[in-house]
């Protein structure tokens, strides 16, 4: 276990994935049969000020802006440390008050609903598993590794059901990204520049979730006060000709067009080639210094940087989008963007 908490530390979020699929353990699971000895550390608390000369402070973020790079990666595996100890904390409470509510063991309890309720594995199952699997795997292993699978899912559905019969609460903060690597000062932006709320958005203009949440962008920025910083990030191996909008866009920025020419990048269909001149027509941009922009290839650098900054923060697919330097979790909604906004507001800056 000492190994494993190393790992979860050490190791890239891939690998950590890959060793857990291994074992054959669902993360929650294996931190449960670990819960007694392994207690999880207690949350820092972070301050704004960090240290002061002379009466003037040195904040966070200027700490963030000379190491954040560095410690943002080790903040976000510790992280997912502790929310799937927390996840295995939950899980271990909610099956210890089941436990007591029908006066049995938590083993018992664990044999009645999980352990007699797996079926046995069949020769069939085996055979199956063996014709996709590594050929020195014998089939006992595949058998116990099977065995494993079903106990994991079935305890997986009955701490489901426990769950929802409670009520669950996770107050675990996340961390926040450093303002360093998601803000760069020449990122196109809109809204107040001293807006409570800074919502930062990795997108691809091919991309139909991308598209898709324009309209809920809209109308998150007319309720409150909020200000979107706008990152590229053309996924090449979806997309292969989204960099060319990407380009295009960054040209427009040039003559201060930027914010016109996206909105008409995600209207229609994704545009390459003549389609993005078109737009660029149509969004008032100067087309003579557009054309020498777009040869001159004068907008691939901020595009290279905003990728880069992608693969520092881990950001793999789009539209994702950070909200004060939290990442948004699950689908981009206005329910999400709601609760995540109001979460930053003041009270009595709330609009709804």
């Amino acid at each position: 276990m000492v190994e494993l908490a190393k790992r979860m530390v050490t190791d890239p979020p891939e690998v950590q994935v890959s060793f857990l699929r291994r074992a054959g353990i669902a993360p929650w699971a294996l931190l449960l049969l670990a819960i007694i000895a392994a207690p999880v550390d207690a949350q820092r608390v972070a301050s704004s000020p960090v240290a002061s000369v002379d009466g003037v402070a040195i904040t966070a973020d200027d700490l963030d802006a000379v190491i954040g790079s560095v410690t943002w990666p080790l903040d976000e595996r510790l992280f997912q440390v502790r929310k799937q100890a927390v996840d295995a904390l939950i899980k271990q409470r909610l099956l210890e008050r089941e436990a007591a509510r029908r006066k049995v063991t938590l083993q018992s309890l664990i044999d009645a609903e999980v352990t007699a309720k797996i079926g046995p594995i069949t020769d069939e199952e085996i055979d199956r598993v063996k014709t996709k699997s590594d050929p020195a795997l014998s089939r006992d292993d595949i058998r116990k590794a099977l065995l494993k699978d079903k106990i994991g899912a079935e305890l997986t559905r009955f701490v489901s059901t426990l769950e929802r019969k409670s009520t669950v609460r996770v107050l675990l903060d996340a961390p926040r990204a450093p303002r360093s690597i998601l803000e760069p000062p020449k990122a196109p932006s809109k809204g107040p520049a001293n807006a409570p709320v800074t919502i930062v958005e990795f997108t691809d203009f091919h991309c139909s979730h991308c598209q898709a949440a324009e309209a809920v962008l809209a109308e998150v920025l007319s309720s409150y006060p909020v200000r979107l910083v706008h990152r590229d990030l053309p996924l090449e191996n979806v997309h292969p000709r989204a960099k060319e909008a990407h380009e295009a866009a960054r040209c427009a920025e040039a003559q201060g067009r930027f914010w016109p020419f996206r909105d008409l990048l995600f209207a229609g269909e994704p545009k390459t080639g003549d389609a993005l001149k078109i737009a660029a027509r149509d969004a008032h941009v100067d087309l003579a210094a557009y054309d020498r922009c777009i040869a001159a290839g004068a907008g691939r650098a901020a595009i290279e940087t905003d990728a880069a900054d992608a693969r520092r923060l881990g950001v793999k697919t789009t539209p994702t989008f950070f909200v004060n330097g939290r990442e948004l979790e699950g689908a981009a909604t206005l329910e999400a963007f709601t609760a995540a906004i109001r979460n930053e507001l003041p009270r009595n800056s709330r609009t709804k």
